[in-house]
């Protein structure tokens, strides 16, 4: 009956924000997923109250429910950081990895030690940044680990960098190299390629369509030896499609694909 309908008491909707409507269909329970306003995490438990009103034909006619609450955890990590690579050159190590593409990514963190199992820790911590480079005032032989944090301190698996894999720290040699673009796919405004150069000879980055016609082109070899990154559509969006991307330093060249999709 209407009075009946009126029980539990209406509750006022005002400053309480809509957020959708089911259809009903006699069924024993309705499900519906909504967003909290924010996570639950070292400051505390955020919860989030609702209320559920069931309506009928007659606009006086409706069901409240009482309000209940609930709240929401982030425990998701971010992906670890990719590429990590480094040079060590006149006593100090660059370092330099791929950026992180989550939307609530607070930085990087990044530990050094003697050996391959150190422990990633307080201790150990070198830095604390939201850069995707660091330049380290450690000795050629050490060892590195990075992870990525996010706002609410999630953090990736960890990256490792031994000193043989560090160019001019006694392990493998500065050497003209091609990673391409990362991901591949790509998606987006630009197009990022990662690659290295071994001195400060005159470089070129060329992209290339599949017909061999060069669609952009960049000098390189003022950025010197070690890893380096350079977008080859600033400021643009490429045609989706598959492309070539060419190093050349002196006499030599290296090539690599990527395929831009929208």
């Amino acid at each position: 009956s209407p009075a009946a309908a009126a029980s539990p008491a209406g509750a006022a909707l005002t400053g309480w924000d809509y957020l959708g409507a089911l259809a009903a269909h006699a069924d024993s329970a309705y499900e519906q997923v909504e967003p909290t306003l924010a996570d639950s995490n070292g400051t505390g438990v955020h919860r989030a109250v609702f209320i559920v009103r069931a309506v009928t034909a007659s606009a006086s006619v409706y069901f409240d429910s009482p309000p209940d609450s609930g709240y929401s955890v982030d425990n998701l990590p971010p992906a670890p950081p990719a590429p990590f690579v480094g040079t060590y050159a006149a006593g100090v190590t660059r370092l330099r990895w791929g950026a992180n593409a989550e939307s609530d990514l607070e930085g990087y963190r990044l530990y050094r030690g003697a050996t391959a199992d150190f422990v990633a820790g307080p201790a150990s911590l070198v830095a604390a940044t939201r850069d995707t480079s660091w330049t380290d005032g450690g000795d050629a032989g050490s060892w590195y680990k990075l992870a990525a944090v996010d706002r609410n301190g999630n953090a990736s698996a960890l990256v490792s960098l031994a000193p043989g894999e560090i160019t001019g720290a006694g392990g493998a040699p500065l050497a003209l190299a091609l990673d391409g673009a990362r991901p591949n796919p790509w998606r987006g405004a630009g197009l990022v390629v990662r690659f290295a150069l071994p001195d400060a000879a005159p470089a070129r980055l060329e992209l290339l369509d599949v017909t061999g016609r060069r669609v952009a082109a960049r000098d390189a070899g003022a950025l010197g030896p070690g890893p380096h990154s350079l977008d080859l559509a600033p400021g643009g969006s490429l045609p989706a499609g598959l492309y070539l991307v060419r190093l050349t330093s002196g006499g030599a060249s290296r090539t690599t694909r990527v395929v831009v999709v929208r």
